[in-house]
């Protein structure tokens, strides 16, 4: 078994607009600060949820984490999920080159449960699973855009009419999310070293896009693009410096409940690690 993981997680692509080079279409000019003050609070009802973290490795890397480096790596989330209600039913794609698996997550109240190697095992007590793949916990956009942002125009997202903020993204804001996507998957911030506070320091500029529906004011979509540095992370100890990440999360409205129940047959998560081997790159599992 490869003794690295890799994270990766990317919405859809971008639906053709009415007018620009970017397929956004253009209109009279909206101040972002009145736009994103009329976002409507968190806590989305039953949403179709589609979200991808995407990554590219750069370095001279040696050992098994080479595999992973200039190659795409991705990890797609994908199913229903209510916020309001704690509840979510997910399925896991990955595909890191030499690596592709698939897994699931399940939210009920405020336990979360992940099934991978064929096993369930109970993740931490938290609402990660939530922040990390709900396009309105993820954005926050008063928190997540820094003070430049600009409506640069509209596109429909899944048919649903938005109006599209950009600008530069808050270091520790990103920090926080990509942490939080991490840790729908257990082991993968043990494996590449990269907790909130690693990634706060390894996290250069980067670009966020917002996408605020135009009668519902609920946010259906967001897109991070950033680099990391990673030589001071467990990753540049393996000869990986520096990295590009794309996070990807759009969702809609759902129709009906959402269903989703507790595994009986859930293992603790340090099992998991145990049967990872302490997971780490370059590492092998036992």
């Amino acid at each position: 078994m490869v003794g690295v993981v890799a994270l990766a997680l990317t919405g859809c692509g971008d639906e053709e607009g009415d007018g620009g080079g970017d397929g956004l279409a253009r209109q009279d000019p909206v101040a972002a600060d009145t736009l994103l003050a009329q976002v409507r609070p968190t806590g989305a009802g039953p949403q179709e949820i589609d979200t991808r973290l995407q990554a590219r490795l750069e370095g001279e890397a040696r050992g098994a984490v080479a595999a992973f480096v200039d190659t795409p790596l991705e990890l797609h989330v994908t199913g229903r999920g209510d916020s309001r209600r704690g509840a979510a039913d997910l399925r896991l794609t990955l595909d890191a080159g030499v690596l592709k698996a698939d897994g699931r997550v399940v939210a009920v109240g405020t336990r979360s449960y992940a099934q991978l190697l064929d096993e369930w095992y109970v993740l931490p007590e938290s609402d990660g699973v939530f922040s990390a793949v709900t396009p309105a916990l993820l954005a926050e956009p008063d928190v997540l855009l820094a003070d430049d942002a600009q409506v640069i125009g509209t596109e429909d997202v899944d048919g649903v009419a938005c109006d599209v903020v950009e600008g530069q993204t808050d270091a520790d804001a990103v920090a926080e999310r990509l942490a939080g996507v991490v840790g729908v998957v257990p082991v993968l911030g043990d494996a590449a070293g990269l907790d909130a506070a690693a990634l706060r320091e390894a996290l250069e500029a980067g670009t966020a896009r917002v996408w605020v529906g135009r009668d519902d004011k609920e946010v259906h979509r967001v897109r991070v693009d950033t680099r990391v540095e990673l030589t001071a992370t467990t990753l540049g100890a393996q000869g990986v410096r520096r990295g590009e990440v794309t996070l990807d999360a759009r969702a809609v409205d759902a129709d009906g409940p959402v269903e989703a129940e507790a595994p009986t047959d859930a293992r603790p998560v340090e099992e998991l690690r145990e049967r990872l081997g302490g997971l780490a790159p370059g590492a092998s599992p036992s």
